[in-house]
């Protein structure tokens, strides 16, 4: 999307190249959008940290049905539709649309980790192995897979 060119090469300008780049605009920005959630999500997953900015950007606004909610609203829409600013790139009804599929995607993926961390893992992992006397067989098995999981996370880390 980011390498497409304005017109196809031979082609005669039709005078929408401008309108067309800015759709694609506006699409890679919600990929973009996406991936940024996704990468959070990631690193939540593995250290159950998440950053201030990324918790901001993840966040959803609640649909309130209160008649001073509805007002709020109606007066935002309408200061919306008044403001004439070039900058602000108006997101077509698909990208919207692709915007909330994507998310639904990633909370997909998110729910399978059921709120636990890797790291969390590895600590209870660790804890069980020192608990366990030197001659316990499953000594060693747990303390391989306390290494493999450390070495997992600073790898992915990185």
């Amino acid at each position: 999307m980011l390498t497409q060119k304005l017109s196809a090469a031979g082609e005669e300008a039709d005078g929408q190249e401008f309108a067309r780049t800015l759709e694609t605009q506006s699409e890679a920005e919600t990929y973009l959008q996406a991936y940024t959630a996704l990468l959070a999500d990631r690193r939540e997953v593995l250290v159950a940290e998440r950053t201030l900015l990324a918790a901001h950007d993840a966040r959803e606004k609640k649909i309130r049905h209160t008649k001073a909610a509805m007002k709020a609203a109606a007066a935002a829409i309408d200061l919306r539709a008044t403001k004439l600013d070039t900058d602000d790139m108006e997101r077509l009804p698909e990208h919207d649309i692709l915007h909330k599929e994507l998310g639904n995607e990633r909370k997909a993926l998110l729910r399978q980790f059921q709120g636990r961390a890797l790291k969390s893992v590895l600590i209870d992992l660790n804890a069980m192995a020192n608990r366990m006397g030197d001659k316990d067989p499953e000594k060693n098995a747990t303390k391989q897979c306390v290494q493999t999981l450390r070495q997992l996370i600073s790898g992915q880390g990185q």
